[in-house]
């Protein structure tokens, strides 16, 4: 199986065009793991993000007194360590193969030197990145306005319990990238955020 078909059976390529799924999988190469490998480890040099296409992947920190604790497990149409593609900064957390595991990785020299080059390829997989990367942004959000209510004398009656959107545009645009997307890159950017966000408001509230 080719990069290409890995990549068009993945979430984050949902939608991409033939020519969108050959360009990005010109910018990674298909790689194997076998059970128990490591795809990263905690404290190394973020350089490489692994697109999950097949298997899974437990994601693990080292704690201080021995041991480790397990914080995910990523399946197939997971990014895993994405966030070495954005920035030079060290792994926060181990990821290791449950067992056989297929994936398409990215390395970050060449996905960079593809955006200096405005390549819509990297574009494409930038868009994709930094998607993932505001949903742990969102998430805290609606944690600490759970954990933080505001008091019943200065609540509007109508102010939900936790926010319906998270401000994207506002957002979005702190991000050291974000000036390789382009205003229309942001404004796709934001869209598909939002509609992600509607989509899953109208899901829970069918429960």
């Amino acid at each position: 199986m080719t990069s290409i078909e890995l990549l068009r059976g993945l979430e984050f390529c949902a939608g991409w065009s033939e020519g969108d799924l050959r360009a990005v999988a010109a910018l990674g190469a298909e790689r194997q793991f076998e059970a128990d490998s490591l795809l990263l480890r905690q404290g190394e040099p973020a350089a490489e993000a692994f697109a999950i296409a097949e298997g899974t992947v437990a994601v693990l920190r080292a704690l201080p007194g021995g041991g480790e604790l397990a914080l995910a497990e990523k399946g197939p149409g997971s990014l895993v360590g994405e966030m070495g593609l954005l920035a030079e900064q060290r792994r926060s957390a181990t990821a290791r193969a449950l067992g056989r595991v297929r994936s398409v990785v990215f390395d970050r020299q060449v996905f960079a030197a593809a955006c200096r080059m405005r390549q819509p390829a990297a574009r494409q997989l930038l868009l994709a990145v930094m998607a993932r990367a505001c949903i742990p942004v969102r998430v805290t959000q609606e944690h600490l306005a759970q954990a933080l209510p505001v008091a019943d004398a200065v609540r509007p009656k109508t102010t939900p319990s936790a926010p319906e959107h998270f401000d994207y545009r506002g957002f979005l645009p702190l991000l050291h990238c974000a000036p390789a997307l382009g205003r229309a890159g942001l404004d796709e950017l934001v869209a598909r955020a939002n509609a992600r966000d509607r989509k899953s408001t109208r899901l829970n509230s069918s429960h």
